[in-house]
């Protein structure tokens, strides 16, 4: 019999205590799959029925026997009588695409003294692995066939873009989780794991001048929001994603800034499985100080924004120097909300400003509560207009702090992201990094995914080079959380630390301190209550903390399944 494009035959057969069924390829003739099921006693095989998608197979077992042991549908049956018969379903064995992420931004290319390296980070916090497909796009289309990899239980797998062949910027990625078809059910939910994306761009001497990074998201969508943006000192670029295999996606942009000025583009057309590369200097000039930005499509994309900024370095006693540049990302989410958190920040060191969208055609009245260590350290309001954008610069409201969270609060949905700057005076900065906020914790405003915001991921992590940190806000202003945070290397579990976030704090965790000097490192943070979980890392080819050449950060992502 033929079942499909590769299934030739299917096979049972008893030993002792255990049967087996198995199904052979139809191209070579070797075995496909084969599964377990049995007990205590004798078990048989005694007839199979082949259906489209899948299997019956009957047989005989006695006392009690396991069916698929360790997947997702184990069944135990428990005979009547001394033996009993039994009827049981298999599902054709081949691996389909049941969950994905999107990476839009990116690339990878070896340039005359310099080059750029993207590195996609996926981190799988299950205890079986799982198996992904990593396909890379561009504005024509796939660069080749997608790369299949296996992430090991509770670890952590890096794919560099120059390994597949890349040679070109910008590229993005999509990331397939696979599984047995029977396990793609809504009961079931898809295997969990977590993609980031980090790119650094070396300088003549070899050296990470640049660093941006952002999370990959698990879901496109026909709407997308961008609070920060400026093209007054950056170079501004909007990466668009259609991960659609069939349809054309037609897009529509639009600008708005703290005047009240507004600027259109459409007519962007996007075929399948391809991205596109706006420059948004080209659309609203060079002199746009604070920009926001909504996306609507026909049909769901992802988006991702890229800011790339130089200066003039400081260069010692007679020696020139070449510029010291930078840039930061953060991936667009549908999501408005009248509240946001945001777990890092500081101004010790920092310029650290708050970036809010009012796309609405009301006035929005916004509260901010400053939160430290030891709890809340200062409150900031703003009437933002409609159909405009705001900037609140929390140096003015808190002073120079190493340690400043964020809780937004505004009387109608907003959007709300975070970006740092430092190394030099205001407009002069070396390096910076930004963020988008967690939208409010409730069910309603989060994707419907997700189902507990006690539980995170942070899918990148690195100590070897890096100073890096985790950043734990507790938003609720009367219980304190205990935080558990599961480390997860290339070869699994590293250390599980317990701390304890008092109300309306924050907590800071240098994660080299935690678990040593690593080159690979994801983390699971488990809280007793809501949390909310950012992730920075800071670069310097060894000048030291406040020092830092280069760095990026990125919101945690909500635990999928987590109950």
């Amino acid at each position: 019999m033929r079942i499909g494009p590769r299934i030739i035959g299917f096979f049972v057969a008893a030993l002792l205590v255990w049967s087996f069924a198995g199904v052979l390829r139809a191209d070579t003739g070797e075995l496909a799959w084969a599964v377990r099921a049995g007990g205590e006693d004798s078990d048989y095989g005694w007839g199979v029925a082949a259906f489209e998608d899948g299997f019956v197979v009957t047989g005989s077992f006695g006392e009690t026997a396991t069916f698929g042991p360790g997947e997702a549908n184990e069944t135990e049956l428990t005979s009547a009588g001394e033996s009993d018969i039994f009827v049981a379903r298999f599902g054709e064995y081949s691996l389909a695409e049941v969950a994905w992420w999107y990476l839009p931004a990116g690339g990878a290319y070896d340039g005359e003294g310099d080059g750029t390296e993207t590195y996609i980070l996926v981190a799988n916090p299950g205890d079986a692995g799982a198996d992904i497909r990593v396909l890379f796009v561009d504005a024509n289309g796939p660069l080749g066939p997608p790369l299949e990899r296996t992430v090991g239980a509770r670890s952590r797998l890096t794919v560099k873009m120059s390994e597949a062949g890349v040679d070109n910027y910008p590229v993005s990625t999509i990331v397939s989780v696979l599984a047995p078809v029977w396990a793609a059910s809504a009961e079931n939910g898809a295997p969990g794991v977590f993609c980031e994306r980090s790119t650094y761009v070396s300088d003549p001497g070899q050296q990470w001048g640049a660093a941006l990074g952002s999370s990959g998201i698990p879901y496109a969508a026909t709407e997308l929001h961008f609070a920060e943006g400026a093209t007054h000192l950056f170079e501004y670029y909007i990466v668009l994603l259609n991960p659609d295999q069939s349809q054309e996606a037609n897009v529509e942009v639009r600008f708005i800034n703290a005047a009240g000025q507004f600027w259109t583009i459409d007519g962007i057309v996007i075929p399948p499985l391809s991205n596109y590369d706006l420059f948004v200097n080209n659309v609203v000039g060079d002199g746009q100080s604070q920009l926001s930005a909504r996306i609507v499509s026909d049909v769901p994309i992802a988006a991702e924004r890229e800011m790339f900024w130089s200066t003039e370095g400081e260069a010692p006693e007679g020696e020139s120097s070449p510029p010291a540049f930078d840039a930061h990302a953060s991936v667009g989410i549908p999501a408005l909300s009248e509240t946001w958190l945001f777990g890092e920040g500081a101004t010790h060191i920092f310029d650290y400003y708050l970036l809010l969208a009012n796309f609405s055609d009301q006035a929005a009245a916004v509260e901010v509560t400053f939160s430290g260590p030891g709890g809340p350290i200062a409150t900031a309001e703003r009437l933002i207009p409609a159909g405009r954008r705001a900037t609140i610069k929390v140096n003015d409201y808190v002073g120079a702090r190493g340690q400043v969270s964020a809780l937004i609060q505004s009387d109608r949905p907003v959007y709300a992201e975070r970006s740092i700057y430092w190394g030099a005076a205001a407009g002069e900065w070396t390096a910076g990094h930004s963020s988008a906020g967690m939208p409010g914790l409730d069910p309603e405003i989060t994707a419907a995914a997700l189902r507990s915001p006690a539980d995170w991921v942070v899918t990148e992590g690195a100590t070897h080079i890096f100073d890096h940190y985790l950043l734990v806000f507790n938003p609720d202003g009367e219980n304190a959380v205990e935080v558990t945070i599961s480390f997860l290397g290339k070869e699994g579990a590293l250390a599980d630390p317990t701390y304890i976030v008092g109300p309306l704090s924050r907590l800071t965790v240098n994660v080299r301190e935690a678990v040593g000097v690593v080159d690979q490192v994801s983390a699971v943070a488990r809280g007793s209550g809501p949390i909310v979980v950012d992730r920075a890392m800071y670069y310097s080819p060894g000048d030291g903390i406040g020092q830092w050449r280069t760095g990026h950060s990125s919101l945690g992502f909500p635990l999928l399944g987590a109950e």
